[in-house]
């Protein structure tokens, strides 16, 4: 509901869900009307949604997104990009704005102190790219990323 609220969608209007997993969030927006959609590079998962969700969700890369210009009133993309190399990271931010311009949310994660950053390089699991909040704000200006963010702070 906070999303249908942060991003004024009505029912019908289209949400994309970049790194759905098994579409649990694209379930949860067609409950409330939402035409939504997800897309993830895990084929198990795609494969193991729940039937609300099947032909909803697409296996893909985040950085390559099979839609076209403008076609979503909001996407959406909650721990994921920060998984894709650093130039990959930015063809996918650019992919949101692509698909819908000033209506994005990405979180990535990120850590406030070097002390932070060096216990999140010990166990990092995924993430090729992480930075400073103000370093990942750089990357949003220069990808001309209008959308909304937030941090996964390790």
């Amino acid at each position: 509901k906070d999303i249908v609220k942060h991003f004024n969608l009505k029912s019908g209007d289209k949400f994309l869900d970049v790194g759905c997993a098994k579409g649990f969030l694209v379930k949860d927006m067609l409950a409330l009307g939402i035409d939504a959609y997800g897309l993830d590079i895990s084929e198990y998962a795609i494969k193991n949604c729940e039937p609300e969700v099947i032909g909803r969700l697409h296996i893909g890369t985040a950085d390559s997104l099979p839609f076209s210009d403008h076609s979503f009133n909001a996407v959406f993309s909650k721990d994921t990009l920060h998984d894709l190399e650093k130039d990959r990271c930015i063809k996918a931010i650019k992919e949101i704005q692509r698909l819908s311009p000033g209506n994005g949310f990405i979180q990535v994660d990120s850590y406030k102190t070097q002390e932070e950053k060096e216990v999140f390089s010990r166990w990092v699991l995924t993430a090729s790219t992480h930075y400073f909040p103000n370093e990942w704000e750089d990357i949003f200006k220069y990808c001309g990323y209008t959308g909304d963010w937030y941090w996964t702070i390790h």
